[in-house]
Order: structure tokens, then C-alpha cells, then sequence
């Protein structure tokens, strides 16, 4: 994505958003393609007895059945098939929608669809996408779909009008994706990068690790195996130019919850010592 924006200066990314696409793909759209796939043969039947009749969904509180609610659509929360059965009911409409236009590329990862191009050829494949999935039970919501134009200036007029033609969202300079973030402006993607860095969510487990509750050998365990590669997918997706600074940063907290649990153990030990 970062290549391609960069070297065409007319190329937008456009993000679908499919509403609860989990649940609502229709069964009989997956289970139809899986039966004309040989090569997974092997789950036929498992994937029939699982999703050939209505499942049942019990509601129990205080160990008393309150209600039963039936699944008749999509795919199981839980389910090991459930990634692979989405995803072969989405195939098709993926494929079919990047071959009605030329010089258009597709990107998807479950229900995550990212059509890029040219911002005068996105949007038929966009239209189609929409109107495929519309009859396997996926429902886009515009207002959740994203436009990114990534280049310095403003975006073309044409563009303007598609993209508030068909109710989607304007991104300039980069947007989240896959959590991570892409685009050109640099010092934006640094910027959201800092914040990632500096939310509470983020925090709370570096916070946890200096709960005096919490003994200083499985802290320090916690934090080489589970907090150190907290970064590891952004710096795999995010060049080190935009990175260097939220690094620093990340570094700087690793550094300094291990230097307090070490000042911790050592309180701990001359305590101990002199009583």
C-alpha cells in the first residue's frame, strides 16, 4: 500500500466495512462453495453436521435456562471452520469485484476489503462489492467505509463527489488499518503511533507488572515475553522513519518498569537482610 500510493499521485485506498459480517453471511453461501471444493473434501461432513440445521443458543443465568436462541446464519463464534467457511462464502465477491475494472488491486483479510487504484476506477468495484455481498447476507455501511487520499493538497473535485455520492468517510494523509496505519503523511502515522503509546489500554499492563501484589520474577518474565513485543507488528508494518520516536518512547517504559521492579527486589532483599 505504502509503495503504490506513493509512486502513482492519483491512487486512493478505499476500506469496506461489512456490518456483523460474521454472524449474518448466509450458510447456504458458504456451504455451497465448500461442496464444489475437492481439495476440502476432508470437512465436508464435519461442516455439514455443524451448519446444515439451525443451532441452538441457550441463555443461562444462575445455572437456569432463561431463553433459547436460534442461529440461523453465519458462522460459529468459536468455531475452527468458522475463519475458512467466511471466508470461501467472500471469495467470489472479492474476485468479481476487482476484475470489473482495470488497473485496480484488491487486498482482503477476512472481512477486511481493501480495493486500491485509481480514484477513477475504485469505485466500480466498490459498487459491485456491495451489491454482490448485499445477496449473501453482508451489508456494507457507508458510513463506516473509508476513502484514503494519502497525497499532499487537496483531493480531486471528482473524487469528492463519489465518495459523498455513495455516504463514505474522507481519510487525508493515513488511516488505521488493520492496526496499524498507512499513508503518506508522516508526521501524522507518528503522531497516532505516540497516542497508541500513551493510551490507557496500552499502559494498564506496565501498570499491572509494578502492583506490589505481584511477585518482581514472573513481572519481569511477563514483561520480556508478553509487553517487549507489544511493537513488533507496527515496526513489521510502519517504515523506522515514522517509528523512531513512539520506539523511543516504548523503550523508555520497558526501561524504567524493569529498573522499579529491580529497585523493588532489591528494597525487598536488604528488608529482609536487616530484619
Amino acid at each position: 500500500m505504502h509503495g503504490v500510493s506513493n509512486r502513482w499521485p492519483d491512487t486512493v485506498i478505499v476500506k469496506t466495512d461489512v456490518r456483523n459480517a460474521f454472524n449474518e453471511i448466509r450458510r447456504a453461501t458458504f456451504m455451497s462453495k465448500l461442496f464444489t471444493m475437492p481439495a476440502l473434501g476432508a470437512i465436508w461432513r464435519i461442516a455439514h453436521w455443524a451448519y446444515a440445521s439451525h443451532s441452538a443458543l441457550y441463555v443461562i443465568d444462575r445455572g437456569a435456562l432463561m431463553e433459547t436462541l436460534w442461529s440461523r446464519e453465519g458462522v460459529q463464534q468459536g468455531d475452527v471452520l468458522g475463519g475458512l467457511l467466511f471466508c470461501l462464502g467472500c471469495q467470489d465477491n472479492f474476485i468479481s469485484s476487482i476484475n470489473c475494472a482495470k488497473d485496480v488491486t484488491g487486498v482482503a483479510v477476512m472481512d477486511d476489503f481493501y480495493i486500491q487504484g485509481n480514484y477513477k476506477h475504485v469505485f466500480q468495484p466498490f459498487d459491485r462489492y456491495a451489491t454482490e455481498s448485499k445477496q449473501d447476507g453482508l451489508i456494507l455501511r457507508p458510513d463506516k467505509c473509508i476513502v484514503l487520499w494519502a497525497h499532499p493538497g487537496e483531493p480531486p473535485q471528482p473524487l469528492l463527489d463519489d465518495i459523498k455520492k455513495r455516504g463514505l468517510c474522507l481519510a487525508r494523509g493515513a488511516m488505521e488499518s488493520l492496526g496499524s496505519i498507512v499513508g503518506l503523511d508522516g508526521p501524522l502515522m507518528s503522531q497516532w503511533l505516540v497516542n497508541q503509546l500513551s493510551s490507557a489500554t496500552h499502559n494498564q499492563l506496565f501498570a499491572t507488572l509494578l502492583n506490589s501484589s505481584l511477585p518482581v520474577q514472573p513481572a519481569m518474565a511477563i514483561l520480556r515475553l508478553s509487553a517487549l513485543p507489544k511493537m513488533g507488528y507496527l515496526l513489521r508494518t510502519i517504515k523506522p522513519s515514522i517509528t523512531a520516536k513512539a520506539a523511543a518512547l516504548f523503550d523508555a517504559k520497558v526501561i524504567e518498569t524493569a529498573i522499579a521492579n529491580f529497585v523493588s527486589l532489591t528494597t525487598f532483599r536488604l528488608v529482609h537482610i536487616y530484619n
